[in-house]
C-alpha cells in the first residue's frame, strides 16, 4: 500500500470514533424520508467542520446538501454519495445510517491526500432513497452532472459487487366506464371492472415472455355495489427487471393489455405512473475492480460478484455517469434488510467494520482515479459504450 493510502487510512482511523458515534445518533433519532431535518443538519454540520464547502436545499430539494471540498489544482471531481433517511417503525433496517457516514469518512481520508495530487471532492447528500427517490429526482435536472466518478456503498448481511439492480416503477392503470342499475338497465352500463378482469389476465399471460423481470399488481378500485354496474375500476402494478431494455418492453407491454382491453369493453383508459421510476444499476466494471481490490487490502475477507436483489435510485444515477454500488458486509449479521435485527446490526463492531473498510476503500480508489488520467478516460470510455 503507497504513503498516500496509508495516510488516508490513518485518517479514517482518527474519526471513526465520531463517524460511529453518528451513525448511532441516527440509529436513536430515525427520520423517514421527506422529514430528515435533524439528521441532515447533523451531517452538515460535521462536513463543515471538517472543512467543506456546505449548500443546504441542494436544487430546492428540502434536507438535501452537497459539500464540497477543492484542491485548487486541475484533477478529477469524485462524487461520495450519503443517504439518510430510515423506515417507518423499523428505523434504519436498511443501514442508511452506514451509508453516509462511510461516504462522510471517505471524503474526509480522501481530503487528506487531494492538495497534493489535485481534483475536487463532493458529498451529495440525497434524502428519501426508500419511497420518493431523491437521486431519481435529481438525476434528470444536472445536480450531479460535474463529478467524474461516483460511488456509495450499501450494508448487507454479505460483501459484493459488480452487478445490477431490478429497475422499478409503479404504474396505475384505470379504466372509466358508465353506472347502471344491474338489475333493471345493465345495456345502459359499460363496465370498468370487466376491462380491469380482462387486463389483469392479458397481463398474467404476457408477462412470462420477459426474461428476468418481476410483474405484479394488485386491483384498488373495482366498484362500490354489487347492483351497480362500476364505472371506475384501478390497479396498481409494479413493475421490475434487471435490465433497462426489459424494463421499457414490460411498459410497453401493460399499455397494449390496457388498451385492447378497454377496446374489447368499450371503456376509456389512462396508465400513468405513481410512483417514480428507479433505474437499473450500471456498476462500471473498471471501478468495481478498484474498489474490490482496495476493499480486500483494507482487511475483507472475500467479496463475491453479483446483481443487487432490489432497486436503488443510484440506478438512475448510474444510467447518467460512470458509477458503483458495491454492497459491504457487517459482521455477524445474520438479518436481512429491512428488518429490525438489521437496524441493530448496524450499531454493533460489525458495522463500525464496515463503515472503517467502506470509507478507506471508496477514498482509496477515489485516488486511484485521481492520480491516472488514463484511468479516467477507461472508466469513462466503458460508460460510452454502454457496459
Amino acid at each position: 500500500m503507497n504513503k498516500q493510502k496509508e495516510i488516508i487510512a490513518k485518517k479514517v482511523d482518527e474519526l471513526l470514533p465520531e463517524l460511529a458515534d453518528i451513525a448511532l445518533d441516527l440509529y436513536q433519532h430515525p427520520e423517514v424520508g421527506g422529514s430528515e431535518k435533524r439528521t441532515t443538519a447533523v451531517l452538515q454540520r460535521y462536513l463543515l467542520k471538517r472543512g467543506f464547502e456546505v449548500t443546504d436545499n441542494y436544487y430546492d430539494y428540502p434536507y438535501a446538501f452537497k459539500a464540497v471540498y477543492d484542491s485548487g489544482k486541475p484533477g478529477a471531481c469524485i462524487a461520495f454519495f450519503a443517504e439518510f433517511d430510515a423506515l417507518p417503525e423499523i428505523g434504519h433496517a436498511c443501514g442508511h445510517n452506514l451509508i453516509c457516514t462511510s461516504a462522510i469518512g471517505a471524503a474526509c481520508g480522501l481530503k487528506e491526500v487531494i492538495d497534493d495530487v489535485g481534483g475536487k471532492i463532493i458529498v451529495f447528500g440525497t434524502p428519501d432513497e426508500e419511497y420518493v427517490g431523491g437521486k431519481a429526482i435529481l438525476t434528470p435536472k444536472g445536480a450531479f452532472d460535474e463529478a467524474d466518478a461516483c460511488m456509495m456503498i450499501h450494508p448487507s448481511p454479505e460483501t459484493f459487487s459488480g452487478g445490477s439492480s431490478l429497475a422499478l416503477e409503479g404504474l396505475q392503470i384505470e379504466f372509466y366506464g358508465k353506472n347502471a342499475h344491474a338489475a333493471n338497465a345493465p345495456e345502459e352500463g359499460i363496465n370498468a371492472l370487466d376491462a380491469a378482469s380482462l387486463f389483469y389476465q392479458m397481463v398474467n399471460l404476457e408477462k412470462q415472455y420477459y426474461p428476468g423481470s418481476n410483474l405484479y399488481g394488485i386491483m384498488k378500485e373495482t366498484g362500490v355495489k354489487s347492483n351497480i354496474i362500476p364505472d371506475l375500476a384501478t390497479l396498481q402494478f409494479s413493475v421490475r427487471a434487471w435490465k433497462q431494455d426489459i424494463f421499457l418492453q414490460l411498459k410497453d407491454m401493460i399499455s397494449r393489455c390496457a388498451q385492447a382491453a378497454a377496446l374489447a369493453t368499450r371503456c376509456q383508459y389512462k396508465v400513468f405512473t405513481f410512483e417514480i421510476a428507479y433505474e437499473s444499476l450500471r456498476s462500471n466494471q473498471t471501478m468495481t475492480a478498484l474498489f474490490d481490490q482496495n476493499l480486500l487490502a483494507f482487511g475483507e475477507p472475500s467479496i463475491a460478484h453479483k446483481d443487487f436483489p432490489g432497486s436503488t435510485d443510484m440506478g438512475n444515477v448510474s444510467q447518467h455517469l460512470p458509477s458503483i454500488h458495491p454492497s459491504v458486509g457487517i459482521a455477524g449479521c445474520d438479518f436481512v434488510l429491512h428488518t429490525k435485527g438489521f437496524a441493530e446490526a448496524t450499531i454493533t463492531q460489525g458495522g463500525k467494520i464496515c463503515i472503517e473498510r467502506s470509507a478507506k476503500a471508496m477514498a482509496a480508489t477515489a485516488l486511484d482515479i485521481l492520480k491516472d488520467p488514463a484511468l479516467l478516460e477507461k472508466i469513462k470510455a466503458e460508460f460510452r459504450s454502454g457496459n
